[in-house]
């Protein structure tokens, strides 16, 4: 067991275990950091000059820590002071609440914060922590619609490191490409980056499925057609006709005889070929009644599909009427998220990162990045001006 970190009401945090810290419960268990949740940190939050959390903040701010939900069938976990702060807020205890709006104001909001902000304005029975975080939450949703801009020297460097060729920006890339690969060369963009946060909406209970379309039975193949082979000509027997020919010239056998030879050898030909085309005929009729039988499963199997499609749109109907409200709230939703994402995304001037953070690979020629940084539109348009005065500076120079 490593330094004993702090102590109240028979709760223990060690330094040490599968993680930074060992907690001890007040019932004497002990708790690994793997295996601690959100709840198990609480405690610090009613130690004086938020002290608690600077600890976890000081010692454990590379870890994360499980927040007590789930995502699907996987626990959620947040940075670790997030999830304390995030679990505190939703905690329905006005003393932890109030602790955690503190901290959130002295300190910041992370957007799981901020999610938990906007549940505490609607779950807390105390009106004054509501007020507070309706507060609190005002000011983060202003401030996440509004791009910050650069300071000064911040926009200075930029330029010149720009000059330097050590950044690349998706001004770099051709319309083309920025349509096709920005989110390729710009990696957190297709993660999400740009996603309006949950915290910025209203909470909206969940929606259920609209019901299935249904969808078509495949039609059974068609029936082919297995034609008999077509038969293969008699020939004549060059050596039995010149013997014929040659005995009928002695008068051995009749004169006729070769050309009854022909004759018979013609009419076996014209047997088989009748027998084939007899035979042709027969599968034609088969075939023919296979296809009828077939064309009448196929109609009984699309009428069917027509019941179900005209019963499936009684279903939407009825599910229409029955989610009418419900309907209504989230499409509201939907619309102001549209919203929101014109509206911060109407500030963006560029997409940019120091071309020393580039990872290995790179796409069609152009780097690829696992971060991004954002530029306001106003930065740009200094820093191009900036920008295009130093150039023609430089290509103006005479030595």
């Amino acid at each position: 067991m490593g330094e004993l970190l702090a102590e109240r009401e028979g709760w223990t945090l060690f330094e040490g275990g599968k993680g930074p810290f060992l907690v001890q419960r007040p019932d004497g268990t002990q708790v690994e950091f793997g295996e601690a949740t959100a709840a198990d940190f609480l405690w610090l939050l009613h130690l004086p000059d938020r002290e608690g959390l600077k600890l976890l903040l000081r010692r454990g701010d590379r870890y994360h820590l499980k927040t007590g939900r789930k995502k699907g069938d996987q626990d959620e976990t947040e940075d670790l002071v997030s999830a304390v702060v995030s679990c505190a807020l939703r905690s329905q205890d006005p003393g932890l609440e109030l602790a955690a709006l503190d901290w959130a104001a002295h300190n910041g909001i992370t957007g799981p914060m901020a999610e938990a902000l906007r549940d505490v304005t609607l779950d807390s029975t105390s009106p004054e922590v509501r007020e507070s975080a309706g507060k609190l939450l005002g000011v983060w949703r202003q401030n996440w619609l509004t791009l910050p801009k650069m300071p000064k020297d911040d926009l200075k460097k930029f330029v010149l490191d720009f000059l330097g060729g050590a950044i690349y920006t998706s001004a770099h890339m051709s319309d083309s490409a920025q349509q096709h690969n920005l989110t390729m060369v710009f990696m957190p963009l297709a993660l999400g980056a740009l996603a309006v946060p949950e915290a910025m909406l209203p909470r909206v209970p969940p929606l259920s499925s609209a019901p299935q379309e249904p969808k078509p039975e495949v039609h059974p193949p068609k029936p082919e057609v297995v034609q008999p082979a077509p038969p293969v000509p008699i020939e004549l027997d060059l050596k039995v006709l010149e013997d014929l020919e040659f005995k009928a010239r002695w008068n051995r056998v009749p004169a006729e005889a070769p050309a009854n030879y022909r004759q018979e050898i013609a009419k076996k030909n014209e047997d088989v070929e009748t027998a084939y085309r007899k035979k042709l005929a027969e599968v034609q009729v088969e075939h023919d009644k296979a296809c009828s039988e077939w064309s009448k499963v196929c109609r009984v199997m699309d009428k069917q599909h027509k019941q179900a499609l005209t019963g499936h749109k009684a279903k939407v109907d009825q599910w229409k009427a029955d989610n009418a409200d419900l309907i209504k709230l989230h499409e509201e939703r939907d619309a102001l998220e549209k919203q929101h994402f014109i509206t911060y995304t109407s500030q963006i001037g560029i997409f940019w990162e120091y071309l020393s953070t580039a990872a290995p690979r790179s796409i069609n020629g152009m780097p690829m990045f696992f971060s991004v940084r954002i530029m306001h539109i106003e930065d740009w348009k200094r820093a191009l001006a900036a920008y295009e005065r130093e150039r023609q500076r430089h290509e103006e120079l005479d030595v």
